[in-house]
């Protein structure tokens, strides 16, 4: 396990190192969000119901088409899933979005967990940062998934209260 946690944390690095010196190009393909985020839930519900965290996705019933880094997008919901995972209790639950408006598509992610402190929002896509009632994380990987959200031209909007949980919205362009 700490063998697998360090591997992680150094290609996290080095993700984040390549993005913020721009040696790191994003290989953009024609892609279904839907189909990708139902995806990244699959391969991280199976641990989230062994610590008795249940997903409530809702989306449209048709395709959501976008141009982005399937690779990238992958890093993007894993981090914030297994974010909203590792800072929920047992028996809560995780709320996962899909909406399309106007010529945007957005993912939220919502969790009923410990949340984050309000002077601390405006830091934690900071390199490095931790917020003081972090469990466990190396604080990158917020901050690679704004880079990557960056790189895609979207955007990502993060709302939190101490004790009633994080709300993180990912927005994505039709066009670019």
């Amino acid at each position: 396990n700490e063998t697998d946690r360090l591997a992680y944390l150094v290609e996290d690095l080095l993700d984040f190192s390549r993005l913020q010196t721009g040696t790191i190009t994003l290989s953009r393909n024609i892609i279904d969000l839907r189909a990708e985020m139902y995806d990244a839930i699959a391969t991280i519900e199976q641990r989230a119901l062994r610590s008795g965290i249940v997903f409530k996705v809702t989306s449209p019933d048709t395709k959501v088409i976008i141009s982005a880094d399937k690779n990238r997008l992958k890093q993007v919901f894993a981090n914030i899933l297994d974010n909203a995972v590792k800072y929920s209790n047992p028996g809560d639950y995780v709320t996962v979005e899909l909406d399309v408006i106007d010529d945007e598509a957005f993912v939220t992610v919502s969790d009923n967990g410990a949340g984050i402190p309000k002077e601390e929002l405006p830091n934690i896509t900071n390199r490095f940062y931790k917020a003081t009632n972090s469990v466990t994380g190396s604080g990158i990987g917020l901050a690679v998934v704004k880079e990557i959200m960056t790189l895609h031209g979207g955007t990502l909007n993060i709302v939190s209260e101490i004790g009633k949980g994080t709300t993180v919205t990912l927005g994505f362009p039709f066009k670019n």
